[in-house]
């Protein structure tokens, strides 16, 4: 498949396209126990190591080696890598229960992220916040959340992730059962998606 580097790119479409298969494992594990890769890039490809345990639904393992990653992009000061990983460990701690966990590494990466000066990523990390204040019963945070993550979307222009928080905001009034919340919600999904036919 070429260099190391390749072969994580190439690893990455495959599992976007087909899942995790035998395939994707026998590439993943030519490519960590090989040589082609610098210690960062190593770093990433254990990520979506931890990403295909996960989609395996093997989420102690997957845990496991994100917090290991953690911990080495720490001590080496893999800036670029290591926000990458607490909102990979974010994300898996929420689907795992464990929501002020999950706050807690995405308030960490949020600011690391933004010390980069990288904004792509702070609705997804805002998303995570909100759902986790959300499982906590914290609903007036989480409802802000959810519309500042809705207005970050709109001003990067990245109208189907706005849609997504739209759609976040309403599962939020569902839970709360705010009827009239809860309408007006899906009138502003009717709405966004009128004027976005192209979604």
């Amino acid at each position: 498949v070429g260099s190391g580097r390749e072969t994580y790119h190439y690893v990455r479409a495959l599992i976007r396209r087909d899942g995790v298969t035998q395939k994707t494992w026998d590439l993943m594990n030519k490519l960590l126990e090989g040589d082609g890769l610098t210690s960062e890039w190593a770093l990433r490809a254990s990520l979506v190591k931890a990403e295909m345990l996960a989609i395996d639904g093997q989420s102690a393992p997957a845990m496991e080696l994100l917090t290991k990653m953690i911990k080495n992009a720490r001590q080496n000061n893999f800036q670029r890598v290591l926000p990458l990983a607490l909102i990979q460990r974010a994300q898996l701690r929420l689907d795992r229960g464990d929501p002020s966990g999950a706050y807690a590494d995405a308030k960490e990466s949020l600011a690391l992220y933004r010390a980069l000066g990288w904004k792509r990523w702070e609705p997804d990390l805002y998303e995570i916040r909100a759902q986790c204040l959300g499982r906590q019963g914290h609903y007036i945070e989480a409802l802000q959340t959810w519309q500042e993550a809705y207005q970050m979307c709109e001003s990067l222009k990245l109208h189907h992730r706005s849609l997504h928080m739209l759609l976040g905001i309403a599962a939020l009034e569902l839970r709360t059962g705010n009827k009239d919340a809860l309408k007006l919600a899906w009138a502003r999904i009717d709405a966004f998606v009128g004027a976005h036919p192209d979604l």
